[in-house]
C-alpha cells in the first residue's frame, strides 16, 4: 500500500496528473476579451460588431460557452482568431477552476445546429438568430 501511495504522491507533487485529462466538447461564441466581459447576455449585432472591432484593435480572442455564458481563455489564439464574432464547436481540456481551455479542435457551426431545447441555446434568443443566418420563426 505504501509504494502505491508514494508513487501517486510523487506524480501529483511534480504537477503531472496520474490520470488522463478529460476532453470536453461544447458550443461557444468567439468573442474578444474586452467585449466578453463588458457585454453580458444575448449575442446581438452590437455585440458581434464589438467583438470584431476590438479584436482587430488588439483585444485577445476568448470563448463564451453558450450553455452557461462562462468566459474561457484559450491556449492557442490562432485557432480561434479567424472565428471572432461567430459560433463554433470546441473540443479540448476544460479547466473550470481557472477559466481556461486547452484547445484540441475548433470548427464553425450555424445557429440552426443548436436546438431550442439545448442548454447552448441560452444566448441564442429567437429574435437574435437572424444575425447568424437563420430566421426567427
Amino acid at each position: 500500500m505504501k509504494p502505491v501511495f508514494a508513487l501517486l504522491f510523487a506524480v501529483c507533487v511534480d504537477g503531472v496528473s496520474a490520470f488522463p485529462a478529460e476532453i470536453s466538447t461544447f458550443k461557444a461564441y468567439v468573442d474578444s476579451d474586452l467585449c466578453a466581459r463588458l457585454m453580458l447576455g444575448p449575442i446581438t449585432s452590437t455585440r458581434i460588431a464589438c467583438s470584431q472591432k476590438t479584436h482587430r484593435e488588439g483585444s485577445e480572442p476568448v470563448l463564451v460557452r453558450l450553455s452557461n455564458n462562462m468566459v474561457l481563455d484559450v491556449n492557442k489564439d490562432k485557432m480561434v482568431s479567424p472565428f471572432v464574432g461567430q459560433l463554433v464547436e470546441v473540443s479540448g481540456e476544460l479547466k473550470m477552476n481557472n477559466g481556461e481551455v486547452k484547445l484540441k479542435e475548433v470548427s464553425p457551426i450555424q445557429a440552426s445546429s443548436i436546438a431550442p431545447g439545448d442548454p447552448a441555446h441560452t444566448l441564442m434568443l429567437p429574435r437574435f438568430t437572424r444575425e447568424f443566418g437563420t430566421s426567427s420563426r
